[in-house]
């Protein structure tokens, strides 16, 4: 019985969280019950941030940092269609190709682009289910952060050459 509510609750979506004809919760990426999981999970990145510093890679340590900061700014609200989000995705971009092209200077370059790569599949993975049940795409989304830190913390611990 108590399975059964577990199934109910987070795996499939209720008659007041359903989607409009855009595939938009009044113009929301997700509603607040489902953007509250995210909010709580960002702050994953302060942690790669802080090992960073403690690795001593400060310049790798501000990608982190930064996209926990945007992160938190933006799934507060997750309006579609605001600029916090167009400034969460820029950062993300940004702080992505940065820290791709430092690893190309460490030991664990292939290990490190395996994991931002399994990372960033459950992007348009998340994005098939949003209009079909949205707390699987939530929870998908999810393991792109946890992905993300992931890959952090393979290339913080790695050795570089430069």
């Amino acid at each position: 019985m108590y399975l059964k509510h577990i199934v109910k609750r987070f795996f499939i979506v209720h008659p007041h969280e359903k989607c409009d004809s855009n595939g938009y919760y009044n113009n929301m990426i997700y509603p607040h019950s489902h953007s509250k999981i995210l909010l709580k999970i960002s702050p994953l990145s302060f942690f790669s941030a802080t090992y960073g510093l403690y690795k001593n890679v400060p310049h790798l340590a501000i990608v982190p940092c930064s996209i926990g900061i945007t992160s938190q700014l933006y799934w507060k609200n997750p309006i579609h269609n605001c600029y916090m989000r167009y400034i969460d995705i820029c950062t993300v971009g940004c702080g992505l190709s940065y820290q791709i092209y430092y690893s190309f200077y460490s030991d664990a370059t292939l290990l490190y682009i395996t994991t931002v790569s399994i990372g960033l599949l459950f992007y348009p993975i998340s994005n098939m289910y949003i209009r079909k049940n949205s707390w699987i795409s939530v929870y998908l989304y999810s393991f792109l952060h946890i992905f993300g830190n992931i890959s952090n913390v393979i290339l913080y611990s790695s050795k570089f050459t430069k």
